[in-house]
């Protein structure tokens, strides 16, 4: 990542500051800035770690030391509609309201300049993964002083290789740009196979992986850089669902830049459809109903002679709209499209 990456500040909003000099509270700095708290519409955070509770009064909060030496606050957020108090380090309130670091959910630690665990001021604040912060308390702790150069320079020689996003992918480069969009994809795609919290909303990708030469981040930057394409005012996305029918793993040999809109030809609705055959759905008058594109093709008595309607029309269609991309696509998307067979249990 690059330095200038870890360290840019967020654009801050004036309307979530706060006008403290109205509550005669005075700053214990000349750039002391109070921003609101992320889902919270009555606690503040400044830039030096200090949170102010804003409701019937204002208070200073006074917040406690946690098992590690860090000072912590108790903060009413709004989480999905409901108010809930969250104990939160203060450190790492500082960086999510004042710094621009897409990484900073994923990021194990947040080194204090000094080691100084009781200075939360912004500038004194470097967010980085584990190994940067052991070799980096080992430094220190044998005579070493981090200046900025040192520290910067510690968190970029130890990321290249170190799993820092969801503890499997890892950069592979010494500088990255974090907006690229490939970037972007990786991460997302890291996310939907290895994170929990993804997994409860979007079950289908529970048992995905990524291959290992995907782990590493430059290793995908160059594949997509190679194999991306331009389609006139079309989105192309990456595919891991048509060259092999039933995969589960992303890898260079599984996926594909495919059209959004044939990648829509290929999704299963399998969470909708309950025990019925891909494109079959029993209505409540006991008929099979086969649908394509959203549309209704008929009612059958049989869910045998509907899926064979379904399969007889997918088919067709896959086949339509690949002789339609023909010659603008890959020619493996091409084959795999004129070649797919539309099964009972797809």
């Amino acid at each position: 990542m690059k330095n200038d990456v870890i360290r840019k500040l967020r654009k801050i909003d004036e309307n979530n500051v706060l006008d403290f000099e109205k509550y005669n509270i005075l700053p214990i700095g000349t750039d002391e800035m109070f921003v609101r708290i992320k889902d919270s519409n009555t606690h503040y955070i400044s830039n030096y770690g200090r949170c102010i509770g804003v409701t019937d009064e204002v208070r200073v909060l006074t917040g406690y030391m946690n098992t590690n030496g860090k000072l912590t606050y108790s903060v009413p957020v709004w989480i999905e509609n409901k108010r809930i108090v969250k104990n939160i380090v203060a450190d790492r309130l500082v960086v999510e309201n004042f710094f621009e670091c897409e990484l900073v959910d994923h990021i194990d630690f947040i080194w204090h300049s000094g080691f100084n665990k009781e200075d939360n001021y912004y500038l004194n604040l470097y967010v980085m993964g584990t190994k940067p912060y052991k070799a980096l308390k080992k430094f220190v702790l044998n005579g070493g002083i981090d200046t900025e150069e040192v520290i910067l320079n510690m968190i970029n020689t130890n990321a290249i290789n170190e799993p820092t996003v969801l503890g499997v992918g890892y950069w592979g480069m010494p500088e990255v740009d974090v907006k690229h969009w490939t970037f972007i994809k990786w991460h997302n795609m890291i996310t939907r196979c290895y994170s929990d919290a993804c997994h409860k909303k979007q079950p289908t990708y529970i048992g995905c992986t990524v291959c290992e030469e995907w782990l590493n981040y430059a290793n995908y930057k160059k594949w997509c850089e190679e194999n991306y394409y331009y389609l006139d005012d079309e989105i192309v996305e990456v595919d891991k669902d048509i060259l092999v029918k039933g995969n589960t793993i992303y890898s260079p040999e599984t996926c594909v830049f495919a059209p959004k809109s044939i990648n829509s030809l290929f999704v299963n609705n399998k969470a909708s459809r309950g025990d019925c055959p891909i494109g079959v759905f029993k209505t409540q008058q006991g008929k099979y109903r086969v649908c394509l594109q959203q549309k209704t093709i008929g009612n059958y008595d049989n869910i045998v002679e509907a899926f064979e309607v379904y399969k007889e029309n997918k088919e067709r269609l896959i086949k339509e709209i690949a002789d339609k991309y023909r010659n603008k696509i890959p020619e493996k998307l091409y084959n795999a499209m004129v070649n797919w067979v539309v099964e009972y249990d797809d």
